[in-house]
């Protein structure tokens, strides 16, 4: 993903959208290169972010106490070269608690405004949940795109019909 003009790096984006004030305006935007980063927050998201890492916290430190087994891919983990656990890595902690209630989506689509670009990617769970029907209850076999004529029936009908009820929806 290319930068806008303004964010020559990852961290300068990151200062640009920790300046916005969301508790005034709860959607701030940005262009890049060839598209768009849109941020949302939500207070529901924040305090659910907040609680699932306190959780994840209490846990490794129990873990870190007792001397418990620690599957090292937590992002909490501070680890030596040899991969053994030092301690919780609490800059990482800092760190992630600034993006509590904040969700970005990147979008390059054209005439459609904010509110409605994240509407089509809150509904994206319908499309997700049609193409799980149609693999599960009708036992489809995996779509093979190197295979032109894969794509079956049902899978059009079923992605049609969530098109469908989209477009009822809004």
């Amino acid at each position: 993903i290319s930068l806008s003009a303004q964010a020559q790096t990852y961290e300068d984006l990151t200062r640009i959208i920790h300046t916005h004030d969301f508790t005034k305006e709860y959607l701030f935007q940005t262009p890049l290169e060839k598209s768009k980063l849109i941020v949302d927050f939500s207070l529901d998201r924040q305090k659910k972010d907040l609680l699932n890492r306190d959780r994840l916290i209490k846990k490794l430190r129990e873990k870190l106490s007792s001397g418990q087994q620690i599957i090292k891919k937590s992002k909490y983990l501070m680890l030596e070269k040899g991969g053994k656990v030092l301690g919780l890595d609490q800059e990482k902690i800092d760190s992630d608690r600034l993006f509590d209630g904040l969700k970005g989506y990147i979008t390059n689509v054209q005439g459609l405004n904010t509110v409605a670009i994240i509407e089509h990617y809150h509904n994206l769970w319908r499309v997700e949940k049609a193409f799980r029907i149609s693999k599960n209850d009708l036992r489809e076999r995996p779509i093979y795109q190197e295979q032109k004529n894969r794509f079956t029936f049902t899978d059009l009908f079923c992605l049609t019909s969530c098109n469908e009820r989209g477009r009822k929806n809004t």
